[in-house]
């Protein structure tokens, strides 16, 4: 006779203490069980069994014992095993359901925010974070620009670099595509129509003093305010004491 070990499992059950956790043939029935059975000794076990079906009137020839048991115990295993994966199964579809409240409450937040005044910010934070850039690019730039301008100036050996450097026009030469080239051409034309603001090659010439008055006088004051202020310059650059003389007399 071949014996269904589930059944045989079922008949146990129903000898196990009065208890919910036994009726639900859970894994802790089924561990009762096994203790039933003399633990998790397969010989022991296995002989307790032949004897309750014995008890039963089902009588398991001798021959049988062994593969009996065999049958008995892998059967065994495999609902323990299928037992422990639903248990698992249901861990996780109560892990994901959890998951799945959690999800629709965050929607249903969601659906109160006010998605056109978060969209009106982000569009306003990122045309100021455009203007700001803006702007430091435009500083960077005039820094830059400056920095080239008084080097340009420095090297010029102009004697006042800043009243020299209020003859060029800067504005061309800041969006020039060639910038030195430029200044350089500039320079070249504005020293030599202003030659009295740099230093004379010669420092040891002397300015030719203009010629006396009618009378064979010096020149007076009267005199050198009425030259040019080029020659005026040119003439107090040489002669700074008698230039000093004339202006106090």
């Amino acid at each position: 006779m071949k014996i269904n070990i589930l059944l045989l499992q079922g008949v146990f059950y129903t000898h196990l203490p009065s208890s919910e956790v036994y009726k639900n043939k859970s894994i802790a029935a089924k561990v009762r069980f096994n203790n039933i059975l003399g633990g998790f000794n397969m010989n022991e076990s296995a002989k307790k069994a032949i004897e309750f079906l014995a008890g039963l009137g089902v009588i398991i020839p001798e021959e049988k014992h062994e593969k009996f048991a065999q049958d008995f115990f892998k059967q065994f295993k495999h609902a323990g095993e299928m037992d422990a994966k639903i248990e698992t199964a249901n861990a996780e579809i109560t892990r994901i359901n959890g998951l799945l409240e959690t999800a629709n409450a965050e929607i249903q937040s969601f659906k109160e925010v006010d998605v056109d005044g978060i969209q009106a910010k982000i569009a306003q934070y990122e045309s100021d974070i455009a203007a700001k850039d803006a702007a430091h690019a435009k500083e960077l730039e005039n820094l830059t620009f400056e920095s080239w301008k008084n080097e340009q100036l420095s090297s010029t050996g102009a004697k006042n670099t800043k009243a020299y450097g209020a003859l060029f026009d800067w504005d061309a030469l800041k969006y020039s595509n060639n910038r030195d080239a430029d200044f350089k051409a500039a320079h070249e034309t504005t020293k030599s129509e202003n030659a009295y603001m740099f230093p004379d090659e010669n420092p040891h010439k002397k300015l030719d003093l203009p010629p006396p008055g009618d009378f064979g006088k010096p020149i007076t004051k009267e005199a050198l305010q009425k030259m040019t202020y080029t020659e005026k310059y040119e003439f107090k650059s040489n002669n700074p004491d008698l230039y000093s003389a004339i202006m106090k007399g």
